[in-house]
Protein backbone atom coordinates (compact mmCIF):
# COMPACT_ATOMS: atom_id res chain seq x y z
CA UNK A 1 0.00 0.00 0.00
CA UNK A 2 1.27 3.33 -1.10
CA UNK A 3 1.62 6.22 1.00
CA UNK A 4 -1.78 7.96 -0.49
CA UNK A 5 -3.72 5.02 -0.24
CA UNK A 6 -2.53 4.20 3.26
CA UNK A 7 -3.46 7.93 3.80
CA UNK A 8 -7.33 7.50 2.18
CA UNK A 9 -7.70 4.60 4.56
CA UNK A 10 -6.60 6.39 8.07
CA UNK A 11 -9.00 8.72 7.30
CA UNK A 12 -11.84 6.07 6.75
CA UNK A 13 -10.97 4.75 9.49
CA UNK A 14 -11.44 7.81 11.89
CA UNK A 15 -14.29 9.09 9.95
CA UNK A 16 -17.42 9.32 12.47
CA UNK A 17 -19.76 7.44 9.89
CA UNK A 18 -23.43 8.01 11.29
CA UNK A 19 -25.21 5.08 13.03
CA UNK A 20 -27.81 3.14 11.51
CA UNK A 21 -29.51 2.70 14.71
CA UNK A 22 -31.32 0.32 16.09
CA UNK A 23 -34.53 -2.03 15.10
CA UNK A 24 -36.81 -3.27 18.35
CA UNK A 25 -39.75 -5.85 17.34
CA UNK A 26 -43.43 -6.22 18.81
CA UNK A 27 -45.48 -9.73 18.79
CA UNK A 28 -48.77 -9.29 20.12
CA UNK A 29 -49.13 -13.16 19.76
CA UNK A 30 -45.39 -14.50 20.58
CA UNK A 31 -43.68 -11.97 22.11
CA UNK A 32 -42.68 -11.56 25.51
CA UNK A 33 -42.25 -8.24 27.64
CA UNK A 34 -38.79 -10.37 29.25
CA UNK A 35 -37.10 -10.61 25.51
CA UNK A 36 -34.48 -8.22 24.28
CA UNK A 37 -37.04 -6.97 21.46
CA UNK A 38 -34.15 -6.79 19.06
CA UNK A 39 -35.45 -9.24 16.74
CA UNK A 40 -38.85 -11.29 16.06
CA UNK A 41 -37.81 -14.10 17.68
CA UNK A 42 -36.95 -11.44 20.93
CA UNK A 43 -40.02 -9.75 19.85
CA UNK A 44 -41.94 -7.67 22.93
CA UNK A 45 -45.47 -8.32 23.84
CA UNK A 46 -46.72 -5.05 24.88
CA UNK A 47 -47.02 -1.60 23.52
CA UNK A 48 -46.46 -0.49 27.21
CA UNK A 49 -42.84 -1.90 26.52
CA UNK A 50 -42.35 -0.53 23.49
CA UNK A 51 -43.19 2.95 24.42
CA UNK A 52 -40.89 2.63 27.28
CA UNK A 53 -38.26 2.44 25.30
CA UNK A 54 -35.54 5.22 25.07
CA UNK A 55 -35.48 5.66 21.14
CA UNK A 56 -32.73 7.23 19.48
CA UNK A 57 -32.00 8.98 16.22
CA UNK A 58 -32.36 6.10 13.30
CA UNK A 59 -33.93 3.29 15.56
CA UNK A 60 -37.36 1.35 14.21
CA UNK A 61 -39.81 0.42 16.24
CA UNK A 62 -41.70 -2.39 14.55
CA UNK A 63 -44.39 -4.30 15.36
CA UNK A 64 -45.85 -7.57 13.74
CA UNK A 65 -47.88 -7.12 10.42
CA UNK A 66 -51.54 -8.34 11.00
CA UNK A 67 -51.37 -8.50 14.64
CA UNK A 68 -53.43 -6.38 16.82
CA UNK A 69 -53.56 -4.44 20.09
CA UNK A 70 -56.35 -2.87 21.95
CA UNK A 71 -53.98 -0.68 23.87
CA UNK A 72 -52.51 2.64 22.86
CA UNK A 73 -48.66 3.84 22.11
CA UNK A 74 -46.76 6.67 23.72
CA UNK A 75 -44.20 7.29 21.21
CA UNK A 76 -41.50 9.59 21.70
CA UNK A 77 -37.69 10.91 21.12
CA UNK A 78 -35.43 12.82 19.00
CA UNK A 79 -34.54 12.10 15.95
CA UNK A 80 -32.26 14.11 13.19
CA UNK A 81 -33.19 15.18 9.89
CA UNK A 82 -31.04 12.07 8.11
CA UNK A 83 -31.64 9.81 10.82
CA UNK A 84 -35.64 9.83 11.96
CA UNK A 85 -37.23 7.29 14.86
CA UNK A 86 -39.80 5.14 12.57
CA UNK A 87 -42.31 3.38 13.31
CA UNK A 88 -43.80 1.05 11.17
CA UNK A 89 -44.62 -3.16 10.81
CA UNK A 90 -42.73 -5.98 9.65
CA UNK A 91 -44.21 -8.79 8.08
CA UNK A 92 -46.13 -9.26 5.13
CA UNK A 93 -50.04 -9.77 6.88
CA UNK A 94 -50.95 -6.34 6.29
CA UNK A 95 -51.00 -3.02 8.42
CA UNK A 96 -50.86 -3.45 12.24
CA UNK A 97 -53.70 -2.24 14.36
CA UNK A 98 -53.35 -0.52 17.60
CA UNK A 99 -55.80 1.25 19.54
CA UNK A 100 -54.52 4.97 19.68
CA UNK A 101 -51.11 6.98 19.05
CA UNK A 102 -49.64 9.51 21.36
CA UNK A 103 -46.62 11.05 19.75
CA UNK A 104 -44.13 13.86 21.02
CA UNK A 105 -40.37 14.67 20.14
CA UNK A 106 -38.76 15.52 17.24
CA UNK A 107 -38.19 13.52 13.59
CA UNK A 108 -40.75 10.68 13.97
CA UNK A 109 -41.83 9.12 10.70
CA UNK A 110 -45.13 6.27 11.31
CA UNK A 111 -46.24 4.56 8.84
CA UNK A 112 -48.55 1.55 7.47
CA UNK A 113 -50.81 1.31 10.19
CA UNK A 114 -54.25 1.14 11.24
CA UNK A 115 -55.20 3.10 14.22
CA UNK A 116 -59.05 2.19 15.51
CA UNK A 117 -60.27 3.93 18.63
CA UNK A 118 -62.86 0.99 18.96
CA UNK A 119 -65.73 3.46 19.04
CA UNK A 120 -64.15 5.14 22.29
CA UNK A 121 -64.13 8.80 23.19
CA UNK A 122 -60.51 9.50 23.22
CA UNK A 123 -58.69 11.28 20.05
CA UNK A 124 -57.16 8.36 17.94
CA UNK A 125 -53.45 10.08 17.30
CA UNK A 126 -52.72 13.00 19.68
CA UNK A 127 -49.81 15.05 18.95
CA UNK A 128 -48.92 17.26 21.47
CA UNK A 129 -45.42 19.52 21.51
CA UNK A 130 -43.39 17.94 18.46
CA UNK A 131 -41.88 19.15 15.44
CA UNK A 132 -41.23 17.11 12.35
CA UNK A 133 -43.79 14.41 11.94
CA UNK A 134 -44.70 12.63 9.44
CA UNK A 135 -47.67 10.40 9.33
CA UNK A 136 -48.12 8.56 5.98
CA UNK A 137 -50.11 5.28 4.63
CA UNK A 138 -52.17 5.31 7.64
CA UNK A 139 -55.86 4.40 8.38
CA UNK A 140 -57.66 6.09 11.46
CA UNK A 141 -60.72 4.78 12.50
CA UNK A 142 -64.11 4.60 14.68
CA UNK A 143 -64.00 7.16 17.41
CA UNK A 144 -66.27 9.47 19.25
CA UNK A 145 -63.52 12.48 19.44
CA UNK A 146 -60.80 13.79 16.93
CA UNK A 147 -58.70 11.21 14.22
CA UNK A 148 -55.79 13.42 14.82
CA UNK A 149 -55.18 16.26 16.89
CA UNK A 150 -52.30 18.40 17.09
CA UNK A 151 -51.61 21.26 19.57
CA UNK A 152 -48.33 23.63 20.18
CA UNK A 153 -46.59 21.58 17.22
CA UNK A 154 -44.72 22.48 13.78
CA UNK A 155 -43.95 20.67 10.40
CA UNK A 156 -46.64 18.21 10.23
CA UNK A 157 -46.67 16.14 7.16
CA UNK A 158 -50.03 13.99 6.78
CA UNK A 159 -50.03 12.05 3.52
CA UNK A 160 -52.21 8.85 2.16
CA UNK A 161 -54.48 8.78 5.01
CA UNK A 162 -58.04 7.49 5.34
CA UNK A 163 -59.72 8.72 8.44
CA UNK A 164 -63.65 8.04 8.96
CA UNK A 165 -66.28 7.36 11.15
CA UNK A 166 -65.23 9.97 14.32
CA UNK A 167 -68.47 10.82 15.56
CA UNK A 168 -69.55 12.14 19.13
CA UNK A 169 -73.21 12.43 20.65
CA UNK A 170 -76.16 11.90 17.95
CA UNK A 171 -77.63 13.43 14.65
CA UNK A 172 -80.16 15.52 16.62
CA UNK A 173 -77.25 16.80 19.44
CA UNK A 174 -73.88 16.42 17.00
CA UNK A 175 -71.05 17.31 19.18
CA UNK A 176 -67.55 18.33 17.75
CA UNK A 177 -65.85 15.12 16.85
CA UNK A 178 -63.07 16.15 13.73
CA UNK A 179 -61.34 14.32 11.53
CA UNK A 180 -58.09 16.14 11.91
CA UNK A 181 -58.15 19.35 14.27
CA UNK A 182 -54.76 21.65 14.78
CA UNK A 183 -54.30 24.10 17.35
CA UNK A 184 -51.14 26.49 17.61
CA UNK A 185 -49.43 24.75 14.56
CA UNK A 186 -47.20 25.42 12.32
CA UNK A 187 -46.73 24.57 8.90
CA UNK A 188 -48.80 21.57 8.80
CA UNK A 189 -49.70 19.62 4.83
CA UNK A 190 -52.44 17.36 4.50
CA UNK A 191 -51.67 15.52 1.05
CA UNK A 192 -53.83 12.91 -0.57
CA UNK A 193 -56.20 12.25 2.05
CA UNK A 194 -59.58 10.73 2.24
CA UNK A 195 -61.77 12.20 5.64
CA UNK A 196 -65.69 11.04 5.94
CA UNK A 197 -68.32 10.54 8.61
CA UNK A 198 -67.21 13.09 11.24
CA UNK A 199 -70.07 14.78 13.70
CA UNK A 200 -67.69 17.68 13.66
CA UNK A 201 -65.18 18.84 10.70
CA UNK A 202 -63.28 17.10 8.41
CA UNK A 203 -60.65 19.94 9.34
CA UNK A 204 -60.81 22.42 12.11
CA UNK A 205 -58.10 24.90 12.51
CA UNK A 206 -58.38 26.02 16.36
CA UNK A 207 -61.56 24.62 17.47
CA UNK A 208 -60.75 26.02 21.21
CA UNK A 209 -59.84 29.64 20.63
CA UNK A 210 -57.48 29.68 22.93
CA UNK A 211 -55.47 32.99 23.28
CA UNK A 212 -51.88 33.39 22.12
CA UNK A 213 -50.32 32.00 18.36
CA UNK A 214 -52.74 31.06 15.92
CA UNK A 215 -51.99 28.08 13.67
CA UNK A 216 -50.33 29.13 10.41
CA UNK A 217 -49.39 27.82 6.95
CA UNK A 218 -51.75 25.40 6.73
CA UNK A 219 -51.81 23.42 3.44
CA UNK A 220 -54.41 20.46 2.06
CA UNK A 221 -54.10 19.39 -1.31
CA UNK A 222 -55.26 16.82 -3.63
CA UNK A 223 -57.82 15.17 -1.04
CA UNK A 224 -60.98 14.27 -0.49
CA UNK A 225 -63.80 14.91 1.93
CA UNK A 226 -67.36 14.07 2.11
CA UNK A 227 -70.09 12.91 4.37
CA UNK A 228 -72.92 10.97 4.01
CA UNK A 229 -75.75 8.41 5.84
CA UNK A 230 -74.55 5.54 7.43
CA UNK A 231 -74.70 2.12 6.37
CA UNK A 232 -74.40 0.71 10.27
CA UNK A 233 -75.15 1.90 13.67
CA UNK A 234 -72.68 4.04 15.52
CA UNK A 235 -72.72 3.94 19.36
CA UNK A 236 -76.00 4.66 20.64
CA UNK A 237 -76.70 8.07 19.54
CA UNK A 238 -76.38 7.45 15.52
CA UNK A 239 -78.59 5.28 12.94
CA UNK A 240 -78.24 3.63 9.99
CA UNK A 241 -80.33 5.41 7.23
CA UNK A 242 -78.72 4.97 4.03
CA UNK A 243 -81.30 2.20 3.13
CA UNK A 244 -84.20 4.60 3.83
CA UNK A 245 -85.89 7.43 1.33
CA UNK A 246 -83.67 10.34 0.68
CA UNK A 247 -85.93 12.50 3.23
CA UNK A 248 -85.15 10.43 5.83
CA UNK A 249 -81.92 10.14 5.43
CA UNK A 250 -79.09 12.00 8.39
CA UNK A 251 -76.15 13.27 7.14
CA UNK A 252 -73.49 14.07 9.95
CA UNK A 253 -71.16 16.86 10.44
CA UNK A 254 -70.82 20.41 9.77
CA UNK A 255 -68.33 21.45 7.63
CA UNK A 256 -65.37 20.25 5.55
CA UNK A 257 -63.31 22.92 6.52
CA UNK A 258 -63.68 25.10 9.21
CA UNK A 259 -61.51 28.27 10.51
CA UNK A 260 -61.65 30.00 14.11
CA UNK A 261 -59.60 32.50 15.38
CA UNK A 262 -58.63 33.48 18.76
CA UNK A 263 -61.97 35.39 20.81
CA UNK A 264 -59.88 37.90 22.49
CA UNK A 265 -56.64 39.79 21.03
CA UNK A 266 -57.64 38.88 17.82
CA UNK A 267 -56.56 42.37 16.54
CA UNK A 268 -53.04 41.87 17.64
CA UNK A 269 -52.49 37.92 16.00
CA UNK A 270 -51.09 36.84 13.18
CA UNK A 271 -53.19 36.07 10.34
CA UNK A 272 -53.41 32.55 9.33
CA UNK A 273 -52.49 31.87 5.71
CA UNK A 274 -54.02 28.52 4.17
CA UNK A 275 -53.56 27.25 0.37
CA UNK A 276 -56.53 24.45 -0.37
CA UNK A 277 -55.60 22.90 -3.78
CA UNK A 278 -57.04 19.97 -4.97
CA UNK A 279 -59.84 19.77 -3.00
CA UNK A 280 -63.07 17.49 -3.85
CA UNK A 281 -65.84 17.58 -1.11
CA UNK A 282 -69.32 17.07 -1.28
CA UNK A 283 -72.45 16.07 0.80
CA UNK A 284 -73.16 18.46 3.69
CA UNK A 285 -77.12 18.78 3.04
CA UNK A 286 -79.43 21.51 5.02
CA UNK A 287 -81.05 19.29 8.56
CA UNK A 288 -83.08 20.60 11.27
CA UNK A 289 -80.03 20.66 13.76
CA UNK A 290 -77.25 22.67 12.08
CA UNK A 291 -78.17 26.07 10.41
CA UNK A 292 -76.49 26.62 7.42
CA UNK A 293 -74.60 24.44 6.99
CA UNK A 294 -71.60 25.40 5.02
CA UNK A 295 -68.52 22.98 3.12
CA UNK A 296 -66.35 25.75 3.56
CA UNK A 297 -66.99 27.27 6.74
CA UNK A 298 -64.10 30.50 6.51
CA UNK A 299 -63.85 33.07 8.62
CA UNK A 300 -62.35 35.69 10.94
CA UNK A 301 -58.71 36.71 10.58
CA UNK A 302 -57.40 34.51 7.64
CA UNK A 303 -55.57 34.58 4.04
CA UNK A 304 -57.11 31.47 2.32
CA UNK A 305 -56.27 30.72 -1.60
CA UNK A 306 -58.50 27.65 -2.85
CA UNK A 307 -57.48 26.35 -6.21
CA UNK A 308 -58.85 23.95 -8.05
CA UNK A 309 -62.00 22.89 -5.89
CA UNK A 310 -64.91 20.60 -6.76
CA UNK A 311 -68.21 21.17 -3.97
CA UNK A 312 -71.60 19.77 -4.73
CA UNK A 313 -74.55 18.09 -3.42
CA UNK A 314 -74.31 20.73 -0.27
CA UNK A 315 -76.83 23.58 1.38
CA UNK A 316 -73.96 26.18 0.67
CA UNK A 317 -70.57 25.46 -0.69
CA UNK A 318 -68.62 28.58 0.73
CA UNK A 319 -69.63 30.73 3.70
CA UNK A 320 -67.44 33.33 3.78
CA UNK A 321 -67.52 35.91 6.62
CA UNK A 322 -65.99 39.79 7.57
CA UNK A 323 -66.13 39.60 10.65
CA UNK A 324 -62.72 39.32 13.80
CA UNK A 325 -60.43 40.81 10.67
CA UNK A 326 -62.46 39.83 7.53
CA UNK A 327 -61.50 36.14 6.04
CA UNK A 328 -59.85 37.17 2.56
CA UNK A 329 -60.22 34.83 0.03
CA UNK A 330 -59.21 34.13 -3.21
CA UNK A 331 -61.13 31.05 -5.29
CA UNK A 332 -59.76 29.81 -8.64
CA UNK A 333 -61.01 27.06 -11.13
CA UNK A 334 -63.01 25.99 -8.62
CA UNK A 335 -66.47 23.67 -9.76
CA UNK A 336 -69.50 24.52 -8.02
CA UNK A 337 -72.96 22.62 -8.67
CA UNK A 338 -76.20 20.55 -7.00
CA UNK A 339 -76.06 23.24 -4.08
CA UNK A 340 -78.72 25.46 -2.27
CA UNK A 341 -75.68 28.46 -2.60
CA UNK A 342 -72.44 28.54 -4.41
CA UNK A 343 -71.57 31.46 -1.60
CA UNK A 344 -72.91 33.18 0.97
CA UNK A 345 -71.28 36.23 2.32
CA UNK A 346 -71.73 37.58 5.38
CA UNK A 347 -70.54 40.71 8.09
CA UNK A 348 -69.00 42.73 5.74
CA UNK A 349 -66.83 40.62 3.52
CA UNK A 350 -63.96 42.41 1.65
CA UNK A 351 -62.02 41.19 -1.19
CA UNK A 352 -63.04 38.28 -2.41
CA UNK A 353 -61.76 37.30 -5.29
CA UNK A 354 -63.50 35.05 -7.81
CA UNK A 355 -61.67 33.34 -11.17
CA UNK A 356 -62.33 31.17 -13.79
CA UNK A 357 -64.64 29.07 -11.80
CA UNK A 358 -68.01 27.39 -12.72
CA UNK A 359 -71.23 27.89 -11.40
CA UNK A 360 -72.96 24.91 -12.57
CA UNK A 361 -76.69 23.39 -12.57
CA UNK A 362 -78.60 22.57 -9.50
CA UNK A 363 -77.66 25.83 -8.03
CA UNK A 364 -80.70 27.45 -6.29
CA UNK A 365 -78.83 30.84 -5.58
CA UNK A 366 -74.65 31.51 -7.29
CA UNK A 367 -74.30 34.72 -4.86
CA UNK A 368 -76.07 35.26 -1.80
CA UNK A 369 -75.23 38.69 0.29
CA UNK A 370 -76.66 39.05 4.22
CA UNK A 371 -76.89 41.91 5.12
CA UNK A 372 -76.54 45.69 4.31
CA UNK A 373 -73.05 45.81 5.22
CA UNK A 374 -72.28 43.21 2.82
CA UNK A 375 -74.13 44.34 -0.27
CA UNK A 376 -72.02 47.75 0.70
CA UNK A 377 -68.93 45.59 0.34
CA UNK A 378 -69.52 44.46 -3.63
CA UNK A 379 -67.40 46.88 -4.78
CA UNK A 380 -64.29 45.64 -3.64
CA UNK A 381 -64.88 42.03 -5.10
CA UNK A 382 -63.40 40.79 -8.17
CA UNK A 383 -65.40 38.06 -9.90
CA UNK A 384 -63.78 37.51 -13.60
CA UNK A 385 -63.37 34.78 -16.35
CA UNK A 386 -66.39 32.64 -14.28
CA UNK A 387 -69.34 31.05 -15.78
CA UNK A 388 -72.77 30.64 -14.25
CA UNK A 389 -75.21 28.09 -15.69
CA UNK A 390 -78.58 30.20 -16.65
CA UNK A 391 -78.45 33.97 -16.07
CA UNK A 392 -74.94 35.97 -14.63
CA UNK A 393 -75.63 37.97 -11.26
CA UNK A 394 -76.54 41.59 -12.42
CA UNK A 395 -73.97 42.71 -10.09
CA UNK A 396 -71.15 40.54 -11.35
CA UNK A 397 -72.13 41.48 -15.42
CA UNK A 398 -68.37 42.07 -16.76
CA UNK A 399 -65.05 41.17 -16.58
CA UNK A 400 -65.38 37.99 -19.17
CA UNK A 401 -68.54 36.71 -17.03
CA UNK A 402 -70.76 34.45 -18.79
CA UNK A 403 -73.70 32.24 -18.99
CA UNK A 404 -74.08 29.00 -20.60
CA UNK A 405 -77.07 26.31 -21.21
CA UNK A 406 -75.99 22.83 -21.02
CA UNK A 407 -76.85 20.92 -18.19
CA UNK A 408 -73.56 18.83 -18.40
CA UNK A 409 -72.21 20.55 -15.07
Amino acid sequence: MNNFKLLIFIALLSTPWPSLGASYFVDSLWGNDRNSGANPLEAWQTLAKAGRQQLQPGDKLLLRSGDRWFESLRLSGRGEAERPIELATYGMDGPAQIGGLEISGDYLSIQHLTIDRNKEKRDAIRIRNARHISLQHLTVRNGAADGVDIQDSQDIQIRDLLIHHFLAGSFEQQKDAHGIAASNTQRLTIANTEIHHTSGDSFQADPARKSGAMSNDIIIKDSYFWTGPLAEDFNAGWRATAHLPVSQRQYPGENAIDTKVVKNNWENTTRMRLTIDGLRAHGWKADAYITNKAVFNLKEKIDIRLNNIEVYDCEMAFRLRGNRGNAQVSINNAKIYQCGAGIRAEDGLQGLVVKNSVFGVGLKKAIISVGTTTRQAQPSWTFQNNVFHGAVPKALRGNNNRSFKSDSL
